[in-house]
């Protein structure tokens, strides 16, 4: 949900936002999918899912970037 739309439903404050105190569910990516090319989309993986604000599955990040899960973590939780 979009802060625009959370607004609308009387759910500002609590999601449409990345931010301490707010539910998050997302996807990181390998890459941007605004900069990717649409035929190229297929390429980006998944590398970690956050549910509720709390992380699902983050076993790529922690084999490949161990600080970018950290910063990401603490970016949600803090």
């Amino acid at each position: 949900m979009t802060a625009n739309a959370a607004i609308q439903l009387g759910q500002g404050g609590r999601f449409g936002e990345i931010a301490p105190g707010q539910r998050a569910d997302f996807t990181i990516l390998s890459g941007n999918p605004m900069e990717t090319p649409p035929e190229q989309l297929d390429h980006l993986d998944v590398e970690a899912t956050i549910i509720n604000g709390q992380p699902a599955d983050l076993r790529p990040l922690w084999l490949s970037r161990p600080g970018l899960t950290l910063r990401v973590v603490a970016s949600v939780l803090f």
